[in-house]
């Protein structure tokens, strides 16, 4: 059954989430707990309306910031889907959204409003984001697009509520979904935040821009060096992604090879194949040599970065050394 049949008990008795009245609806969101808030603000994102769009704006002026992160995360994706005649969930073209350009200038004044925020505080629990069933269709970043369990799906957390960076990460996230190229500058204001959580949605919707815009290539290849692991691994695939060889992304990955974190120096290797980097085939083939413990690497991931990063380097290269790699050998 799709998310969008998912029902409530009332007084009435059992509605569709989908018919609640947005002030229900807004309620409902800032009431229940991190695994249930998702699906409240999809179904506010799903009515796509001039009512919902006027609620999120006044969440945003509040004074509470658990209002604020709630009214960013709508404008968001307000109007990203969409159900068709029979049902079924249709993504929606950002450029078809009527309150687009409205929620970007929203968001900007609100980015400019906020402050710089502090490391503690930052809550635990599951991100508010995307329920499950949530279509993929115009994915924000990351090695699988935008993650379908919360904004970012952060190190720390983070929800809604709380104190220390949530209204930032919200506006990051709701950026990056819109994007516009005016978020860049605010986006790279915030990639030096305290908070862990702030600049992975930072790295996240600079990826967004980094193919077309200098200065958010620029910020991801800073965020390279941050100090979370996390950071430096979605920042390395961000530059992936991006897909710009330039000398300056190339140092940045080459460091990366020597990263104490597998993820993100598979990572690396990755995006340095991508560009045909010679000088990556000897980490690569050192990589091959000496796999993760499966205990270090149980969803295989870094397997699996290793293993294109191989496909990638030995197309590009024709080295011999990784053209034998990819041969079956007699055993097989």
């Amino acid at each position: 059954m799709s998310w969008t049949a998912a029902t409530v008990l009332t007084d009435d008795g059992e509605v569709p989430l989908r018919d609640l009245p947005v002030a229900e609806l807004v309620s409902a969101a800032l009431a229940v707990d991190e695994d249930s808030r998702p699906e409240y603000t999809a179904f506010l994102q799903l009515r796509g309306d001039r009512e919902t769009f006027e609620a999120a704006r006044s969440l945003c002026g509040s004074a509470d910031p658990a209002r604020r992160a709630l009214g960013a995360y709508v404008l968001g994706e307000l109007g990203a889907v969409a159900l068709s005649d029979e049902g079924d969930i249709v993504v929606v073209p950002r450029d078809q959204r009527p309150f687009r350009m409205p929620a970007v200038t929203l968001l900007l004044d609100l980015a400019a409003g906020e402050p710089a925020g502090e490391p503690d505080g930052w809550p635990t629990g599951e991100p508010l984001g995307r329920p499950d069933g949530w279509p993929t269709g115009e994915p924000l970043g990351g090695r699988d697009g935008w993650p379908t369990g919360g904004p970012a799906g952060g190190p720390d957390g983070g929800t809604i509520g709380g104190t220390g960076g949530e209204v930032q990460a919200a506006i990051a996230t709701a950026l990056g979904h819109l994007g516009d190229p005016r978020a860049v500058e605010p986006l790279g204001a915030w990639r030096s935040h305290p908070v862990v959580h702030v600049r992975w949605t930072v790295c996240l919707a600079l990826t967004r821009f980094a193919s077309r815009d200098d200065d958010a290539l620029r910020y991801l290849v800073e965020l390279t060096a941050d100090p979370e692991p996390m950071v430096r691994d979605w920042s390395c695939c961000g530059l992936y992604q991006a897909g710009r060889d330039t000398p300056e992304v190339r140092r940045a990955l080459m460091v990366r090879l020597d990263d104490d974190d597998a993820v993100t120096r598979a990572e690396a290797l990755r995006a340095l194949a991508l560009f045909g980097e010679r000088r990556a085939v000897q980490p690569l083939l050192d990589a091959l040599d000496r796999p993760p413990e499966a205990g270090d690497d149980e969803t295989g991931e870094v397997a699996g970065l290793v293993a294109e990063a191989l496909s990638l380097l030995a197309d590009r290269t024709g080295d011999p050394r990784l053209l034998a790699r990819l041969r079956p050998s007699d055993d097989d």
